[in-house]
């Protein structure tokens, strides 16, 4: 592993936020946390639901994150000892799509995510959320499939919120993650270089305090 290259790549990290990597990586977490909660009960009073093995979405090439809401992936592949090795096979796969998919042969679109547990919040929040128009209002954001599959529930859920149901928004989720990390959490990159940089990041943290 070329440490070196990481040290002059984030060179310019503030040293505060560095070394508090442990912390955002847990409050990144918590938040997670707060939005599964809000997320089971829009499911359970919605009844709208992925459907199994569909990968749809992760097979989009254009999904947009940021390093900040993959560092817990990034933090539990480095406790794994598993972070170097990722880290080199992202950067010899010429594959664009996120790296953590696992497709099926079955077709093109199915398939499922190889580490749930630690998948962003763009990928938690797909789906399940609201976008806000020029009007203020929460407009429900879902995939095709689901409005096709489940129209029903798709169009009851548009009446509910027409009626002040609740619903986990877009764009109040990426704000609370840019309070947790005001510089990175606001760079947008394409999910498989957001994936990287959030592995550079934990192993420069690591690095700087190994020779601090």
């Amino acid at each position: 592993m070329n440490f070196h290259f990481y040290l002059q790549t984030y060179n310019r990290i503030d040293n505060h936020t560095s070394m508090k990597m442990h912390l955002m990586v847990r409050r990144v977490e918590r938040l997670f946390g707060d939005l599964e909660k809000e997320m089971n009960s829009f499911k359970s009073e919605t009844g709208l639901h992925c459907i199994q093995n569909c990968g749809f979405c992760c097979t989009r090439p254009n999904v947009m994150a940021s390093s900040t809401e993959f560092l817990p992936l990034a933090w539990a592949l480095y406790k794994e000892n598993t972070a170097s090795q990722y880290l080199d096979h992202l950067e010899l796969s010429p594959i664009s799509l996120c790296p953590i998919f696992m497709s099926l042969k079955t077709s093109e679109h199915a398939g499922f995510c190889g580490n749930y547990k630690n998948r962003g919040l763009v990928c938690r929040l797909f789906g399940y959320s609201a976008m806000v128009n020029k009007h203020g209002l929460p407009e429900l954001s879902t995939c095709k499939l689901i409005k096709e599959q489940q129209t029903d529930q798709y169009n009851e859920t548009v009446e509910k919120m027409k009626n002040g149901m609740k619903i986990p928004v877009y764009s109040n989720y990426y704000r609370r993650l840019s309070n947790i990390d005001p510089d990175q959490a606001i760079v947008m990159l394409p999910i498989k270089e957001a994936i990287r940089k959030a592995i550079e990041r934990v192993l420069w943290y690591q690095h700087y305090r190994a020779s601090s």
